[in-house]
């Protein structure tokens, strides 16, 4: 309790085995392989929030849906790589969300000529030298339905009920 007599919550609190991990990937291994087993080895859901390093070859799906996977080869800068496993489906699902896949990963990539490439990750992704990705660990995340229509409007009730809306 604080001093007003409220309860102090932050994002997360029920989850105190949060962690935020570095993982190295090294020459040769595969991230994805690599995301995995550290998730079932530790039991853990495991959130790559960005990495860096070299990328030898690397399996994408472009577009939506069932489109076709291409791998490319690299060598290729690691510009942007971001995801989620979930590990054995553990979460708390709230009314009306729907259940969040659980493997899903983006990346984007740069050629030695600086060409910008990616999508979503299809399979593989080889490491070409030593690769750094920096993790969020966490075991059963709330699952919550997001509606930006009602957060929209919620803010905008409460603007025009304090009289901040002005006219233009």
């Amino acid at each position: 309790m604080t001093k007003n007599g409220m309860k102090s919550e932050a994002w997360g609190s029920e989850a105190t085995d949060a962690k935020f991990v570095t993982m190295e990937v090294a020459k040769g291994e595969d991230m994805m392989e690599h995301i995995v087993e550290y998730g079932v080895r530790e039991n853990v859901n495991v959130t790559i929030i960005n990495g860096s390093g070299s990328i030898g070859s690397a399996t994408l799906r472009q577009g939506s849906g069932g489109s076709a996977s291409v791998t490319v080869h690299g060598p290729f800068s690691l510009v942007s790589f971001s995801g989620t496993y979930l590990c054995n489906n553990h979460y708390t699902l709230h009314a009306g969300a729907s259940p969040p896949p659980s493997f899903t990963f983006g990346i984007t990539l740069r050629s030695s000529h600086g060409n910008l490439l990616g999508g979503a990750v299809a399979g593989k992704v080889i490491a070409a030298h030593n690769v750094t990705l920096i993790a969020f660990t966490y075991s059963n995340p709330h699952v919550y339905k997001c509606n930006p229509d009602e957060a929209y409007t919620h803010h905008h009730n409460n603007d025009a009920a304090s009289g901040s809306l002005s006219a233009s």
